[in-house]
């Protein structure tokens, strides 16, 4: 058999069984998740554990709409596999606090979750090419290629995808300057705007 046919093979097996191993994967963690909420659901798997005050103290910060509990919001909430609710908490939080010091507060929790957001895509390409789905993995890398930068810029004003969208770009080994003044750039005016919105409304 010529080597690039040997090659061509080799490779269609590697992903057969990459897919193989990714669909038991979810469908153990699918089964993990229904046998807990059917039999498990009322038990605390941590209770008496170093990890429950821990817990119970980012519950109490985050239901106080406390600058702790935005800070874990925003770092919690700014992993790629998070779903997020950081602008209405944003919004309530700033009922509570001081506008300016909220912001910063903010920034500075999402500035540590999307920094592993990117350096997540960046160690482990090959296996984040399976957490996100291929539709939306190359929708985003055709916006980049369209609009460059300010698809960056866009994706953090509006919050929804910035997460996906920076994991994605430590993917592609984006340049790290420009993503970090356009994701900054970003947050900085989705926070001013939303600050706006609290006064006017």
């Amino acid at each position: 058999m010529p080597l690039t046919s040997e090659f061509f093979s080799y490779h269609e097996t590697e992903k057969k069984r990459g897919a193989v191993i990714y669909i038991l994967s979810l469908a153990a963690i699918l089964s993990t998740i229904i046998i807990y909420l059917i039999f498990f659901r009322d038990l605390n798997p941590i209770a008496g554990t170093p990890l429950q005050p821990v817990f119970d103290h980012i519950i109490v910060q985050i239901t106080g709409f406390s600058y702790l509990g935005m800070f874990y919001m925003t770092l919690i909430g700014g992993l790629f596999f998070v779903p997020s609710g950081i602008e209405p908490y944003f919004l309530k939080a700033l009922l509570e606090n001081n506008d300016l010091l909220l912001m910063l507060v903010a920034l500075a929790g999402c500035a540590i979750s999307f920094t592993l957001d990117y350096v997540l895509g960046f160690k482990f390409a090959a296996i984040s090419r399976k957490l996100i789905s291929l539709k939306q993995f190359y929708k985003f890398k055709g916006v980049i290629n369209k609009k460059g930068a300010l698809a960056i810029l866009f994706f953090n004003i509006i919050g929804q995808g910035s997460q996906q969208l920076t994991f994605i770009m430590g993917v592609f080994r984006y340049n790290k300057t420009r993503l970090i003044i356009m994701t900054a750039a970003g947050h900085i005016i989705r926070f001013c705007a939303l600050i706006l919105i609290s006064k006017l409304f």
